[in-house]
């Protein structure tokens, strides 16, 4: 069927899923299927390390529309588009759909936690993760998927946050590697992304029946896995961006079948949880949140909690027995952080390997086969030291010897690829709007030539 849209283009909805829908919502099926024909609803949420919501709100000339459920969010107006601005790409802030905010509010994240997101692109839930762990504990961001490598390593790079590693690998290998690991786990599992429908006319040509089976086959083994990884009386939170019990609630009925130590969590004193609705997942467990998008301003999430059986280590000392030291530092990375930071990093958790320094979180008590055992501090070329992206976005100004402040016309030239003159020393800068880092250029003569990746720059 077709539900005209607010600017007169039909909205094509698969037959099956207007029928299975109008099953299950009734009399609400008619304002449900319209709601999917109204335009997306958007929202920003701050990064609270490097900004308040009423800073980044001021700067985007926004008032304030708070999202009831994350206090660190407010609606976006329709006309707003602060994607390309300086801010955003000073790290200031997540642009994210307002009900996949409640993933990570709902799991009581604390500093000193280990924490896992095994299906982590594009890095909403993850940047979210590591805002709640502040600088302590330990992010991992999972994403098997390579093509999705690209836009997450971007996101926690511009996040800023030294305690994150970054693992591509399956699900169960992860369970191999990390038995009992995790304080939290956040399994956003893969869907048919039946709430994007009515931003992604892709999602609805490619939705059937047959997606939706197959999709309810991997989430099943993709949070026997995740179980696998949470320590005793971690949390873990299963979510999705779809609609059909298939892939939400039975999938929790089912595990908690198979898995009878496990215990669904109330999360009703979620903020803002009364925009959504309570449904059960199996024996009278009333327990798991969906948001829908005719009741809230969203465009659709189903959330459940669950507790893994044991006694809960709400906080965790901090790991003891990691690797160290075998050998004098780098001599290029000494001769770096000499020239260009204030205080140094402890030498035992820097790690070379191949070509590329990381700075590895204590947690990590041995180098994992990671695709990024912590922090990207940079690269060898040659026989120099060429620093990443992802420390400059981790420093603020005071942590470097030398850091410019440029104003926004000066920004715009450096993310155009363009030189700015700064009379000083020669060597790598830190370029700033204000105190926040924007990325590293290199000075030479008395002029700051940009270095930065291609996701930082300037678009158009």
């Amino acid at each position: 069927m077709s539900r005209r849209s607010a600017n007169g283009v039909d909205v094509a909805l698969p037959e099956a899923f207007v029928t299975r829908q109008a099953a299950l919502l009734g009399p609400e099926a008619g304002s449900f299927l319209t709601s999917l024909s109204q335009p997306p609803v958007r929202a920003l949420r701050v990064n609270e390390r490097k900004a308040t919501l009423v800073q980044v709100a001021e700067r985007l000339a926004l008032t304030v529309d708070p999202v009831p459920w994350c206090p660190t969010a407010t609606y976006l107006p329709p006309s707003a588009r602060p994607g390309d601005s300086v801010e955003h790409r000073a790290g200031l802030f997540y642009l994210q759909e307002p009900s996949s905010m409640a993933v990570v509010e709902a799991l009581d994240i604390r500093p000193n936690h280990f924490v896992l997101d095994i299906a982590a692109a594009p890095g909403g839930k993850a940047t979210h993760a590591a805002s709640r762990l502040g600088m302590d504990g330990l992010l991992m961001a999972n994403e098997v998927v390579s093509g999705r490598l690209g836009p997450l390593l971007a996101n926690l790079d511009g996040w800023g946050y030294a305690n994150t590693a970054v693992a591509s690998t399956r699900a169960s290998r992860l369970a191999e590697l990390y038995p009992a690991f995790f304080d939290r786990v956040i399994v956003d599992a893969p869907c048919t992304g039946e709430a994007l429908f009515r931003r992604d006319p892709a999602s609805r040509a490619q939705w059937s029946e047959a997606q939706v089976r197959g999709a309810a086959r991997r989430q099943s083994k993709l949070l026997a896995s995740a179980a696998q990884t949470a320590a005793p009386g971690a949390l873990l939170a299963y979510s999705t961006c779809t609609f059909g019990p298939a892939e939400n609630e039975e999938q929790i009925a089912r595990f908690l079948d198979e898995h009878t130590a496990w215990e669904p969590v109330d999360i009703s004193s979620l903020p803002g949880s009364d925009h959504g609705r309570f449904i059960g997942v199996g024996a009278g467990h009333d327990k798991a949140l969906q948001f829908l998008p005719h009741e809230c301003r969203c465009e659709g999430q189903f959330v459940s909690v669950l507790r893994a059986p044991g006694e809960s280590r709400d906080r965790r000392p901090p790991a003891t027995g990691r690797r160290k030291q075998s050998q004098p530092p780098h001599p290029a990375w000494a001769a770096f952080a000499t020239e260009t930071l204030r205080n140094g990093f402890d030498p035992a958790l820097v790690l070379l390997r191949g070509d590329t320094f990381f700075l590895q979180p204590p947690a990590l008590q041995e180098p994992a086969p990671l695709l990024r055992p912590g922090l990207q501090l940079g690269r060898l070329v040659g026989k120099t030291f060429r620093p990443a992206h992802a420390l400059a976005m981790a420093l603020d100004r005071d942590a470097v010897l030398a850091a410019e402040p440029l104003d926004k016309d000066e920004l715009s030239q450096v993310r155009s690829g363009q030189t700015v003159s700064r009379p000083g020393p020669p060597g790598w800068v830190l370029v700033v709007l204000e105190a926040w880092p924007i990325g590293w250029a290199q000075r030479k003569n008395n002029v700051l030539t940009p270095r930065l990746p291609a996701h930082a720059r300037q678009r158009g």
